[in-house]
């Protein structure tokens, strides 16, 4: 199962109703977020649920508690797991490199200042299955058009090597024929998003999603394909 991490925009637009009774969120998305990895350029279907009331969300994304949530800012702690879905299977390139699911205790904080926002995550790992941790800082910005909401950010995230192990990693263990040793080192990683919502109903978007990562610290990695990390995602929301 792939995740689904709603961004600031679309947390606020498809969230905002019905604070006190809580809103549900449904969703069905197509992405090719593992397309950085050699040999794996598929489209998946993925699925999205959620439920939000002003101080909590709980969904496939993980779940959170909101310590402040106003309309021009967010603090949150939270808790996700990827499920170990990290290395398709059904793919001989990747036999041999099982991930277990992880455990990631999340700290995040989001500012508006009228259209300009910031927005900062730390993330550590609890479990055994890496141990390690990230940081991400960006900043952007988001507009209202006549017919859809856009937003940009650009920002870059800190990894540590026990994070980049696990992603972009290969052990003595895991070595064949086409697949060297790879140990990782920490890491910065630039990115850019963009993101657009184009409201169908009053409960009812589509959104959609693209992203940039720059992969220059980890491009050594034999599991990588590029040193540019493209991700995109297609779907719809409904909300009530």
């Amino acid at each position: 199962m792939k995740l689904i991490k709603t961004s600031l925009l679309f947390g606020a637009i498809l969230t905002t109703p019905a604070w006190a009774e809580g809103t549900f969120t449904l969703g069905a998305f197509t992405s090719n977020d593992a397309s950085v990895y050699s040999d794996h350029d598929d489209w998946s279907l993925v699925p999205y649920v959620a439920y939000d009331t002003e101080h909590f969300h709980v969904g496939f994304d993980g779940v959170a508690y909101h310590l402040m949530n106003t309309e021009q800012t967010t603090l949150s702690v939270g808790a996700s797991t990827n499920y170990g879905d990290i290395f398709d299977q059904d793919i001989a390139f990747f036999d041999g490199l099982d991930r277990e699911a992880d455990l990631q205790i999340e700290l995040t904080v989001d500012h508006d200042f009228g259209g300009f926002f910031v927005e900062g995550e730390v993330a550590v790992d609890v479990s055994v299955a890496k141990s390690g941790h990230f940081a991400t800082v960006a900043a952007g910005y988001a507009t209202d058009l006549s017919f859809a909401s856009l937003s940009v950010k650009g920002g870059v995230t800190y990894t540590s090597e026990e994070h980049n192990q696990y992603y972009y990693g290969v052990t003595t263990d895991e070595v064949t024929a086409g697949r060297s040793v790879y140990l990782a080192d920490d890491a910065f990683l630039p990115f850019i998003a963009v993101e657009a919502l184009v409201p169908v109903s009053d409960n009812v978007t589509f959104v959609a999603q693209v992203e940039f990562i720059d992969l220059e610290d980890v491009k050594d990695s034999p599991l990588l394909d590029a040193d540019t990390n493209a991700t995109a995602l297609l779907g719809i929301a409904y909300q009530f």
